[in-house]
C-alpha cells in the first residue's frame, strides 16, 4: 500500500517554521518530500504544496499523530490518498 499526505501552506499560515520541525521529528516514517512553492503577485506571502509519501499504514499511531500535529498550525490544510 502506498499513502499519501499532502500539506497545503496557505498565505494565512502562521508559523511555517513548525511545519519543517514537525516533519523532521517523523522524518522516520516519510520515504518521499517533494515541495512545490510560489509567491503571490500581491506580495501577500508564501504558498506551496508539500507532498509525502508515508512509509506505515494510515491507521497507524505515528502517521495519525503526524497528521494531528500539522492540523494544529493555523493556515496548513492536509488530505490523504491511498492506494492498494
Amino acid at each position: 500500500m502506498i499513502n499519501i499526505l499532502a500539506i497545503n501552506i496557505t498565505k494565512q499560515v502562521e508559523e511555517p517554521y513548525k511545519v519543517q520541525e514537525i516533519l523532521t521529528m517523523y522524518g522516520n516514517i516519510i520515504r518521499t518530500r517533494v515541495g512545490l512553492s510560489s509567491f503571490e503577485d500581491d506580495n501577500s506571502g508564501l504558498r506551496g504544496i508539500i507532498i509525502l509519501e508515508i512509509l506505515c499504514a494510515k491507521d497507524d499511531e505515528q502517521f495519525l499523530e503526524l497528521q494531528k500535529q500539522l492540523k494544529s498550525i493555523n493556515g496548513i490544510k492536509i488530505g490523504t490518498i491511498d492506494f492498494e
